[in-house]
């Protein structure tokens, strides 16, 4: 199985944004909350956003969307599909992306975890702070963690 790690160009208007939103309400929200999932709360950082995929030929099994402002950049409604969970995916995902952060010259990446997902990303070398926030859109506790570049 060959992998590709790519960004999105023109995401809300290409062939791969409505399968996002599709899985973001899927795997995101809908199996861990009674909230439904709008899009159109997140379309706004979506437009100010890069969207980063790990394709399969031309299959998209997995996504990270990275805003950055200044030289920080948040991660968020990361997910892999399914079948293609536990077979390093995610991992190899947010590994690639971290060499893309690094050549954009970012110095902090921050995201918010599920608390289940926390060991996951330490393995990646994030950084847990033990701030707890509870997500507006989801309702669940989340864990900030920190990803230092150049450290």
């Amino acid at each position: 199985m060959a992998i590709d790690f790519n960004f999105i160009e023109s995401f809300t208007t290409s062939k791969y944004y409505q399968e996002v939103i599709n899985c973001r309400s899927r795997l995101l929200f809908n199996s861990h909350t009674n909230s439904p999932y709008s899009y159109l709360e997140d379309l706004e950082e979506d437009l100010q956003s890069y969207h980063y995929g790990a394709f399969e030929g031309e299959n998209l099994i997995g996504y990270v969307r990275l805003y950055i402002n200044g030289d920080t950049a948040k991660l968020s409604r990361i997910f892999v599909k399914d079948q293609y969970r536990g077979t390093g995916i995610g991992y190899k995902t947010i590994k690639s992306l971290l060499e893309e952060c690094r050549e954009k010259s970012l110095d902090k990446l921050v995201l918010f975890s599920r608390l289940d997902a926390v060991d996951f990303y330490k393995k990646l070398g994030f950084v847990n702070t033990d701030e707890i926030i509870v997500s507006p859109t989801s309702g669940l506790e989340l864990n900030k963690m920190v990803f230092y570049i150049n450290s």
